[in-house]
C-alpha cells in the first residue's frame, strides 16, 4: 500500500446540541468521499459521506447514548458518550473561567 492509499486515522466526538435533548457528532480523518455509519447504542443511526477533507458531522440528531462511527475498510471509531461530552464541556468551562479570573487579578 502506498501513501496515497493509506487509511487516515479517524476520530470523532460528541457534544451537546443547541437542540434540547440532542447531541452533535463530528468526525474527521475518515476516507474522503466514503460513507460513514454513525450508530448509537439506542438504535439511532445516520449515514453520510465524508467530505473532501475526510470530515463529517450530524448536528442536533442523536439522543443520549454511546456513539460509534464505522467506515467500510477502516476500524470502528468510538466517538464517546454524552456523559463524557458533558464532563469535557464542564472542564473546559472551568478552565476558561479560571483563566479569565486570573487575568482579571493580574491586570489590576
Amino acid at each position: 500500500m502506498n501513501a496515497a492509499q493509506a487509511v487516515p486515522s479517524a476520530t470523532c466526538s460528541v457534544k451537546q446540541s443547541t437542540t434540547v435533548g440532542k447531541f452533535d457528532v463530528e468526525g474527521k480523518g475518515f476516507r474522503p468521499g466514503v460513507t460513514v455509519f454513525f450508530e448509537s447504542n439506542n438504535t439511532h443511526t445516520a449515514t453520510g459521506k465524508a467530505d473532501a477533507k475526510g470530515e463529517i458531522s450530524f448536528l442536533g440528531f442523536f439522543p443520549a447514548g454511546t456513539i460509534t462511527a464505522p467506515q467500510p475498510g477502516t476500524p470502528e471509531v468510538t466517538c464517546g458518550t454524552v456523559k463524557q461530552a458533558e464532563q469535557k464541556d464542564a472542564q473546559e468551562q472551568y478552565r476558561m473561567g479560571y483563566r479569565q479570573g486570573a487575568a482579571a487579578v493580574t491586570s489590576r
